[in-house]
């Protein structure tokens, strides 16, 4: 009984496909070697001009200039630190 059971497990791996192969290393890239360019992330930024010569607009522009810079200031800080690294 023993071997008949041993007969009939092994007779299913004769029918058994060879396995897949393995699916080929991945391909390590470097950042720095994509980025050629970083000058253009450390440009001034863009300022907000008025769209009519007043009193408010000229408040309004300078407000929205200072928060924009202030912003924009800490975003290339960032970058710069992160350049040094």
């Amino acid at each position: 009984m023993r071997i008949a059971i041993a007969a009939l497990l092994l007779a299913g791996c004769a029918a058994m496909p060879a396995p897949a192969p393995l699916p080929k290393a991945p391909q390590i890239v470097c950042l720095p070697c994509l980025v050629q360019d970083v000058s253009q992330w450390l440009k001034p930024c863009p300022i907000e001009a008025p769209k009519r010569y007043t009193i408010e607009e000229a408040t309004r522009v300078a407000n929205a200039r200072r928060e924009s810079l202030l912003r924009c200031n800490a975003d290339k800080a960032e970058i710069a630190k992160a350049l040094k690294q």
